[in-house]
C-alpha cells in the first residue's frame, strides 16, 4: 500500500499517512530508506500498526508533484477577475 511521508517531529518520528486506510503511522527516522524526504510517497506493508516493509516510491512521488504543479499553474491563470473596476 501507499503512504505519504508528511513531516518529522521533533524526536525524530517520521509521520506517515496511509492512503487506503486513512491512518497514521509513526515510525523512526532511521527505518526510512536513506533517500527520503517529507513529501515523498512510499510503499509499506504494515502487519498492524507496525511497518514490517518500506520503499521510496518514486514514480507516485513524480506524479503528484506533476499534478499539484499543474493545478497551481490553473489557479494562478484563472485567478483574473470578469469584472471592471470602477
Amino acid at each position: 500500500m501507499d503512504a505519504y511521508f508528511d513531516r518529522l517531529t521533533p524526536n525524530h518520528e517520521a509521520i506517515l499517512l496511509v492512503e487506503e486506510t486513512n491512518e497514521t503511522v509513526h515510525i523512526s527516522k532511521e527505518a526510512l530508506p536513506s533517500n527520503c524526504s517529507p513529501g515523498d510517497w512510499l510503499r509499506i506493508q504494515l502487519d498492524g500498526q507496525r511497518v514490517t516493509m518500506i520503499e521510496k516510491n518514486t514514480s507516485k512521488t513524480k506524479a503528484m508533484q506533476t499534478t499539484v504543479e499543474e493545478k497551481l499553474a490553473k489557479l494562478r491563470h484563472k485567478n483574473k477577475s470578469k469584472y471592471k473596476r470602477l
